[in-house]
């Protein structure tokens, strides 16, 4: 049970980062165009 839930956090926590990881590339490369253009 307790294994299980400790593979349970950590499988949610790397989807976690994932899904931050490509939002915040996003943001910079949103970010970039921005400054580069004006």
């Amino acid at each position: 049970m307790q294994k299980g839930m400790r593979r349970f956090l950590l499988l949610l926590c790397v989807t976690f980062t994932k899904t931050c990881h490509e939002r915040f590339q996003r943001f910079s490369r949103e970010l970039a165009k921005g400054c580069s253009s004006s």
